[in-house]
């Protein structure tokens, strides 16, 4: 499916003006419409809960409740309730009220400051961001919505946040469960790794099975959106697109259910495939032949195979990040610098 935001949201700032303002509490309500998608999260946000210090990678509705009729009184930021008046498939979700920045936000702002905050906050991010993947993992859950929108930075920290897409892995009824989130085919999504091409190609085409021809225009489509790819060269798209195709074509004339199973067996892929994908992006505006940015470039194009076999796990790239910051001598971090240094003042 296409991934927008959720429906507007009204946000209001619970105010009585006899008692001290509730800012102080740190609360926000957001007004939602109680879908599939907000039911969803609400459910993946139980289990996130579970996870030691969750604060400190996620954030999250720190409670719901049922929305009442509501009024505001002349300052517009009361929310007053009227009892026994519920609002038709509407929730209060209440978030802490923190100091948040988009990620985007935040990376500009510390590529104006300097070149060394600028690639100390790249690498403090992209470590965290494997680690709180990692813990969703272990709860069986995928994100599955990656991107500069759905990270903040707060205290300087990375923090994941919007989980209404969110896949629970462990759900009981998988076959009818994640079609809720495949019900359009957009090729131009392209955080999304082969297999949820597929499986949306199949679900909004209302298909049993694939063709060749099927498969083919899937991953014509994905490389074509997938600029990223055609940096590396001509001769490296072929390769990818070859090497899909010898995965992918198990499942010419193949039942969904067998196409399904198949592809679950790769969901601890996913969230690392479209955070390679994100970091690509920004890696590859460095205009540098230094080894730690060749070598993170390896890294993040190993985690975005179009062949799911051959992609990393979560807990195998954090092992080689690791490997790679370590066996770094100090005289390519400051080669690194000083080309920074160069390329911007020239």
């Amino acid at each position: 499916m296409k991934r927008t935001e959720l429906e507007s949201c009204v946000y209001y700032h619970l105010k009585d003006n006899n008692k001290p303002n509730p800012r102080k509490k740190k609360i926000i309500n957001k007004i939602v419409t109680l879908d599939s998608f907000v039911k969803n999260e609400l459910t993946n946000i139980e289990k996130i809960k579970t996870i030691p210090h969750y604060k400190k990678y996620y954030y999250v509705c720190e409670n719901s409740s049922e929305l009442l009729l509501t009024e505001l009184d002349e300052n517009v930021n009361y929310l007053k309730t009227s009892k026994n008046t519920s609002v038709d498939n509407s929730i209060l979700l209440k978030y802490e009220d923190n100091e948040l920045i988009y990620l985007k936000k935040y990376l500009k702002t510390c590529s104006l400051s300097s070149p060394k905050i600028y690639i100390i906050n790249l690498i403090n991010i992209y470590e965290k961001l494997l680690i709180t993947i990692n813990q969703l993992l272990n709860e069986r859950i995928v994100h599955n919505f990656i991107n500069m929108d759905s990270i903040y930075i707060f205290e300087e920290e990375a923090i994941l946040t919007n989980f209404a897409f969110s896949i629970d892995i462990s759900n009981s009824n998988m076959n009818e469960y994640i079609k809720h989130f495949f019900l359009k085919y957009d090729p131009e999504f392209i955080e999304w790794p082969p297999e949820f091409h597929i499986l949306s190609y199949l679900i909004t085409n209302k298909l049993n099975s694939l063709s060749i021809n099927n498969i083919e225009n899937i991953i014509d489509n994905l490389i074509e959106n997938q600029t990223i790819l055609k940096t590396f060269g001509d001769d490296f798209v072929s390769m990818y697109k070859k090497d899909s195709l010898n995965y992918f074509q198990k499942y010419i004339n193949q039942s969904f259910e067998y196409i399904l199973n198949d592809i679950l067996q790769f969901y601890g892929t996913w969230d690392n495939y479209a955070l390679s994908i994100m970091f690509l992006r920004i890696i590859i505006n460095i205009n540098s032949k230094n080894k730690f940015i060749i070598l993170f470039l390896n890294l993040l194009v190993s985690n975005i195979h179009l062949n799911p076999l051959k992609r990393q796990t979560i807990s195998f790239t954090i092992k080689n990040f690791n490997n790679l910051l370590d066996s770094l001598e100090p005289k390519v971090w400051n080669d690194l610098l000083n080309n920074l240094m160069t390329s911007r003042s020239s």
